[in-house]
């Protein structure tokens, strides 16, 4: 019997020297007075900041320069342009140039969300047309305000100067 006790202790004794070992490793460290914060910030080292881009007139270099409503070929046409037509460029997309539309240039908002030239709606669509099927120039939120005429091809729409945020594209190439 007394040999069967001193084989318990022994064993408890071993199975708790690794317990406390492990203990005194992963006890923390003491407190100092004046803690440190580590801060570490990732740098990668391709990291590329955006460069603004200033606006600047363009010039049409070629006749039959097609202006689109989307930064690539399958963009909707919205028109030609002629060798020595101006422009003006507002930023880049890839190969192309986005650019603000030119005075002449119109767009519709559908009758029933404007309220005394007050747009009364969130991301009510402009459009190239007065017709629900045609491209979306822009987008306009409640309280935007628009100054407009009704359309003289359908009543159910206004005719509108295309808004600010409105963007066309033309081939970097050709400006």
């Amino acid at each position: 019997m007394r040999k069967m006790s001193t084989y318990i202790a022994l064993g408890t004794l071993i199975l708790a020297l690794p317990l406390s070992a492990e203990t005194q490793q992963t006890a923390p460290a003491p407190k100092t007075s004046s803690p440190k914060k580590e801060t570490t910030k990732t740098v990668t080292k391709n990291e590329i900041k955006p460069k603004p881009f200033t606006a600047f007139t363009g010039k049409i270099t070629r006749n039959k320069v097609r202006l689109r409503l989307q930064p690539n070929l399958d963009g909707h046409i919205l028109r030609e342009l002629k060798k020595g037509d101006m422009l003006v460029v507002i930023g880049e997309q890839d190969d192309y140039y986005a650019v603000q539309p030119t005075q002449d240039q119109k767009a519709y908002i559908f009758r029933t969300f404007v309220l005394d030239n007050t747009v009364e709606g969130n991301h009510v669509n402009v459009r190239l047309e007065p017709d629900v099927d045609a491209p979306i120039v822009a987008q306009l939120n409640t309280g935007d305000r628009v100054d407009g005429k009704v359309s003289p091809q359908n009543s159910k729409w206004l005719e509108i100067t295309p808004p600010s945020s409105a963007r066309y594209y033309i081939s970097k190439e050709y400006v």
